[in-house]
């Protein structure tokens, strides 16, 4: 038996395998369009959030991901909901490619303290990332990835968003009922592509504009009214895209980490940085 039939074999034994914990998925529905007909922000990680003035966003429900609790901007926001999108996050240990070697993660202690601390926060997590807790959460939910042979948002059951944490948060939008989506720091989505996250410590530089990442985000958001808000000069090839000081006000201003991220957290980064687990 060659390699690619035996790795054809182990994806289907663990799909198989989380499967058996549908159960932990029932109680997703009493989210199901809990929010229909609304408009969110949904944020990711970008560096272009460095620039953008989190006092003019005012009570519009949000979707964030992964480190955007770092930012202490963050609390001014109506933040509801937040995204742990890789398998496995939640547990603290990891095989890292790149070094060739296994690691305890930096990262789990600070995403668990998050759900213990935000408990109006509703978090959700990939369901490899079950036992993760000795006693789980009142405030975590679970999603699970299905075999990619069908489109479908439907976080109580299957659910093919999983490209990224950009896809689930659209995935679970779409599931809470939200209509309209206004995309920030979702840099990937433009033309200049920057490069960079909001906790390095350099500004985002320009890349190479990805068409393909954009036209499946695009197919993904089908049935939702998209908006692209960026800086000056950024425009998406596939959605609305509007300038954030045209859409809500103010100036562009460059902040550091050090201005947005406590010291704690950037100590935290820099462990992770030095496993080659984040790039800062």
């Amino acid at each position: 038996m060659n390699t690619s039939a035996i790795k054809g074999i182990l994806k289907k034994v663990h799909y198989a395998f989380w499967k058996l914990h549908k159960p932990f998925l029932a109680r997703n529905v009493e989210l199901r369009g809990s929010h229909d007909g609304e408009t969110c922000l949904i944020l990711g990680n970008g560096g272009s959030l460095k620039f953008l003035d989190f006092e003019k966003l005012g009570n519009i429900p949000a979707i964030g991901c992964s480190y955007t609790l770092l930012d202490k901007r963050a609390r001014q926001l109506n933040l509801k909901y937040m995204i742990f999108s890789d398998p496995y996050e939640l547990m603290p240990v990891r095989f890292n490619r790149i070094t060739g070697t296994l690691q305890t993660k930096f990262y789990p202690p600070i995403f668990k303290k998050n759900i213990k601390d935000f408990k109006d926060i509703t978090f959700f997590t990939s369901l490899t990332n079950v036992y993760a807790h000795l006693i789980r959460p009142s405030n975590l939910y679970y999603f699970n990835y299905c075999a990619p042979r069908k489109t479908t948002h439907d976080i109580s059951g299957d659910f093919s968003y999983t490209n990224g944490a950009l896809d689930i948060m659209i995935g679970v939008a779409k599931y809470l009922g939200f209509k309209k989506i206004i995309l920030l720091g979702c840099d990937y989505l433009g033309v200049p592509k920057l490069e960079g996250h909001f906790y390095a410590y350099k500004a985002p530089a320009p890349g190479k504009p990805d068409k393909e990442f954009c036209e499946r985000v695009k197919l993904l958001s089908d049935g939702l009214e998209v908006v692209f808000v960026s800086l000056k000069g950024i425009q998406s090839p596939v959605f609305e895209s509007v300038a954030f000081c045209d859409y809500f006000g103010g100036d562009e201003l460059y902040r550091e980490n050090t201005e947005i991220i406590e010291e704690q957290y950037l100590k935290k980064l820099q462990e992770g940085a030095k496993k080659k687990q984040v790039y800062i």
